[in-house]
């Protein structure tokens, strides 16, 4: 679990074109606004599960369970609300294992559990498993309170949702779905991937396997490394040409900032409604921050054969050539007006504008969720203080931390946020836990793999790195153009599965296809 993967991170939750509520107060005449799009929180998710046949949903149910508990921690407190879960048991034969996929800071996709939608599906049909998919509590349709105040934001967290995750399989078992000797295995990717591996910590007698994806179980506030990948990844994939230009471009935007004439050119290029604010440092935050990302969200992604944000050689390929570092800057303009999908008025480029989604007490997106969790529990700031070619000293801890007391209170502070990164690593293993069958699995491009587990805990619990791909791309099926170290490192997690889910003397099991 940027995905979860990650996706992991503080979420700049960027204001949606489509959010008219606060467009309708940034004016222009007749014309609205717009405001900024592609937040940071959309890195931290993965891109949606591949479906090749339109067919590929007839087997999947959508359910509720309607007991769960709000908090599991509390005797006292009885309240209860419906999580919503997916089933697929087209695939499951007597014997066979129970697979979850476990979702995150996003709405559940039935694809995961549809044929051809991942690899997780793959294995179903070679050990004969039935599969569940189910939703985080807070985020899609699973709902425990009416709304996301602070006050309600207290239930969010990575304990509850273990805790969900192990009442649900209790009910599975209770209602007759599930044996209650059958091997359950746990799947997730990206902070999805951290509930894998933690599910298989804290509930064994439940759990028997997790394959744990893009994981980035070591929490921290600040995470320069997530830019420093970035600005690795870019050299990796298209060169030093991109990273050059790209240094180039804002290098040049640090000396336009400084005069009348290079604020008026900055105001043109990027579709500025009011002149860029250089007195305002949250705002210069935004400015930098905003024209890294595109950068930042294909390097996590990286799928050439994807849509254009998902491919850095894409996006690198506006900042070809032995640029000027005025033609360098024009092509950093071309790149964000490209991510911002069309302009059809100025772009409002404040940031107290841009940032009122994350007051919204209102469920949408997932991503005030999301700011939240980053705030008390993982840190994850994706901050340009390393070795980057992004400006330093820009879109730094307190500006991030600026969000989380605007967002939720001015006592969510940086010792808050110290404090619940400390609590997370502590509770659940830091980047040695105590475990075993569990499959720590990463691409080298993802920026995210600096967060997560990259040598073998153990002799069951190994780690794979695979130096040719970014978040999460083993979870999805085997596809033409997957290089020969990703379609092995798929055949390490089924050998995993195998090896963890069958111990008899040699290792094989019935249910497996020949």
């Amino acid at each position: 679990m940027r995905v979860l993967c990650a996706l992991v991170l503080l979420g700049l939750a960027l204001v949606q074109v489509e959010l008219a509520s606060v467009a309708s107060k940034a004016k222009v005449g007749d014309h609205p606004q717009q405001l900024l799009k592609h937040s940071r929180y959309m890195r931290q998710r993965r891109p949606p599960p591949p479906v090749r046949r339109t067919k590929a949903f007839d087997d999947v149910s959508i359910n509720y369970f309607d007991d769960q508990l709000l908090d599991h921690f509390d005797a006292t407190n009885n309240r209860t609300w419906s999580q919503r879960y997916f089933a697929n048991p087209s695939l499951y034969e007597e014997d066979g294992p129970c697979f979850i996929f476990i979702e995150g800071e996003s709405e559940a996709q039935s694809g995961w559990i549809s044929e051809d939608g991942s690899y997780m599906y793959k294995m179903a049909e070679l050990f004969k498993a039935n599969m569940y998919i189910l939703e985080h509590r807070f985020f899609g349709q699973s709902r425990p309170t009416t709304d996301i105040s602070t006050e309600n934001l207290k239930w969010l967290s990575s304990d509850q949702a273990l805790a969900d995750l192990a009442y649900f399989i209790e009910y599975l078992i209770e209602k007759g779905e599930v044996q209650k000797d059958q091997k359950i295995a746990v799947f997730g990717g990206s902070y999805p991937g951290n509930l894998a591996a933690w599910a298989r910590i804290k509930y064994p007698h439940l759990i028997h396997a997790a394959v744990a994806s893009s994981a980035p179980v070591h929490a921290e506030v600040d995470f320069p490394e997530y830019m420093e990948v970035v600005t690795r990844s870019i050299k990796t994939i298209s060169g030093d040409e991109c990273a050059n230009n790209l240094k180039k471009a804002f290098q040049r935007l640090q000396k336009l900032v400084l005069t009348d004439d290079g604020i008026a050119q900055i105001q043109k290029q990027f579709y500025m409604c009011q002149p860029l604010d250089t007195s305002n440092k949250l705002d210069m935050d935004m400015f930098y921050e905003v024209l890294a990302n595109p950068f930042a969200t294909a390097t996590q992604y990286n799928r050439d054969n994807s849509y254009d944000q998902y491919s850095l050689k894409s996006q690198c390929s506006y900042m070809a050539g032995d640029l000027s570092e005025d033609e360098a800057v024009a092509a950093l303009a071309e790149v964000f007006v490209a991510s911002m999908g069309s302009i059809w008025s100025c772009v409002n480029w404040d940031y107290a504008t841009n940032s009122q989604s994350l007051n919204s007490v209102k469920y949408s997106d997932g991503s005030r969720q999301w700011v939240y969790m980053t705030c008390t529990m993982f840190g994850y700031f994706q901050t340009a203080d390393g070795d980057t070619v992004f400006p330093k000293g820009y879109f730094d801890v307190p500006f991030f931390q600026q969000e989380c007391k605007d967002a939720f209170g001015e006592s969510f502070t940086t010792e808050l946020a110290q404090k619940g990164v400390k609590r997370t690593n502590t509770v659940f293993g830091d980047w040695t836990p105590d475990v075993t069958n569990v499959i720590f699995v990463n691409g080298e491009i993802d920026p995210w793999h600096s967060l997560s587990v990259l040598k073998d805990v153990n002799e069951y619990s190994p780690a794979v790195l695979i130096s040719s791909t970014s978040h999460c791309y083993d979870m999805y099926p085997n596809a033409d153009g997957d290089s020969e170290e990703l379609l092995a490192a798929r055949k390490k997690i089924k050998e995993f599965l195998l090896s963890a889910l069958y111990t008899d003397a040699n290792g094989s099991s019935p249910t497996l296809s020949p």
